[in-house]
């Protein structure tokens, strides 16, 4: 979404949720498509990269992008999922092992 948004001009025309729709090549069904490209979207606003203005034509719908800012405000805070710990992993199956090697004693 991001190096898509980049590469249009300096003031873009509209851009359709079809054209999004078509650019992404998302493969999820159309309404899930439809969220993701929102969802995106509202991200790039949050951390201060695009400003834009949704308009719903009939059943089109088109985003104007109002402003775009290559240079991220560094007060922005974004909030990225807690890292996995393999070790947790493998204290489960150690667990699992454990309560299988349980069940085959008793049979």
């Amino acid at each position: 979404m991001y190096t898509y948004l980049a590469s249009l001009p300096k003031d873009p025309a509209p851009i359709s949720m079809k054209r999004f729709r078509d650019r992404l090549r998302l493969t999820s069904p159309v309404a899930s498509q439809n969220m993701i490209i929102r969802r995106s979207l509202k991200e790039l606003e949050q951390i201060g990269y695009l400003q834009y203005r949704e308009e719903k034509i009939g059943r089109s719908i088109k985003f104007h992008i109002l402003k775009r800012s290559p240079s991220l405000d560094a007060k922005k805070t974004i909030s990225v999922p807690a890292a996995h710990n393999p070790a947790d992993d493998d204290a489960l199956i150690h667990k699992l092992k454990n309560a299988e090697g349980c069940r085959l004693l008793r049979n």
